[in-house]
């Protein structure tokens, strides 16, 4: 089968990594780079040997579309791509808010075109090592998502980072629905986005989920733990490291007439087996929809509720 056409449409922080994985891919090729900044776009097209363009018409010819521009111009540019029948990738958060995601949303559905966001933690190889040791629901998640600040955001820290982990909560068995959520934002003098955020949401499944992100962090930090009523799991998703801990007794003793608390655990860290990059197993996911290996209604029903909750966060 021939390699499918590419557009790229932006420059943002992930193009680079996508220019490079289709480079790699015999089933995908790079014809075109889109973007108002011809400096940055020639940089990229020079990389792939494909051409460049500022306007949206350069996508004829092409057949899969991926979007890592700006959040705020999501909304436009997916609707045009969506209507001239492209499946496209979508850089997250889907949109700049909910209603635009929503809108996003149903309009794949009504043309049938296959619309998805790059949610890559879910392709994240210790995620997957961490998901195969589960034996029971979650009844606890804490997850961490803390970076330098980047003076290219422009969307909430919520919609930029937390968003990815709350869409591993729904994963990991929280499911669509939540009961309750809480919030506490900050927005650093001299800015005017939030870069702080920490949440409690309370899953209709019963899961208590716990997040916090930032992005005026000294360094870079993405980390779970969860909980089940048998096992602690810990998974660093930034250096693939996954450790299982399991308590199974605990002693108060005296020792030389001072009291001493002794427990017993059992302390496991299982291989992480890496089938491949997120970004390239995200890009084979696309050319699967483009080619219609998988379900597209199955991909367009996970997008809106991380961008749901996210959007509860925000509102509280």
């Amino acid at each position: 089968m021939a390699a499918l056409s590419i557009a790229l449409i932006g420059t943002g922080a992930a193009a680079t990594d996508y220019v490079r994985v289709i480079g790699e891919s015999p089933r995908a090729k790079l014809d075109v780079v889109i973007d108002d900044d011809l400096e940055a776009a020639s940089v990229l097209a020079d990389r792939a040997g494909c051409v460049m363009a500022t306007d949206l018409d350069a996508i004829e010819g092409c057949q899969v579309a991926i979007v890592t521009a700006a959040p705020d111009t999501h909304f436009e540019t997916v609707t045009r791509l969506l209507e001239a029948g492209m499946p496209t990738l979508v850089q997250a958060p889907l949109a700049a808010d909910i209603r635009e995601a929503t809108a996003l949303v149903e309009l794949s559905k009504q043309r049938d075109v296959p619309l998805s966001c790059a949610f890559l933690e879910r392709f994240n190889a210790a995620l997957k090592a961490a998901r195969g040791m589960l034996d029971e629901p979650p009844v606890h998640l804490v997850a961490l998502r803390h970076a330098p600040h980047d003076p290219r955001a422009t969307t909430s820290v919520v919609h930029d980072l937390m968003v990815h982990d709350i869409d591993l909560a729904i994963q990991l068995g929280g499911g669509p629905l939540v009961d309750s959520v809480r919030a506490a934002t900050f927005i650093p003098p001299g800015l005017n986005t939030v870069e702080l955020a920490d949440a409690v949401i309370t899953f209709s499944s019963g899961l208590i989920g716990t997040f916090s992100a930032s992005r005026i962090s000294h360094r870079a930090r993405r980390e779970l733990i969860i909980a089940t009523t048998n096992k602690l799991i810990e998974v660093d998703l930034l250096r693939y490291h996954v450790q299982v801990t399991r308590h199974l007794s605990a002693h108060h003793l005296l020792e030389s007439g001072t009291p001493t608390y002794r427990e017993n655990i059992v302390v496991d860290s299982p291989f992480v087996y890496q089938s491949g990059e997120p970004v390239a197993l995200q890009l084979e996911q696309l050319l699967d929809l483009a080619e219609g290996r998988i379900d597209a209604a199955a991909i367009r029903n996970g997008l809106l509720p991380p961008h749901t909750h996210a959007a509860k966060v925000e509102a509280a």
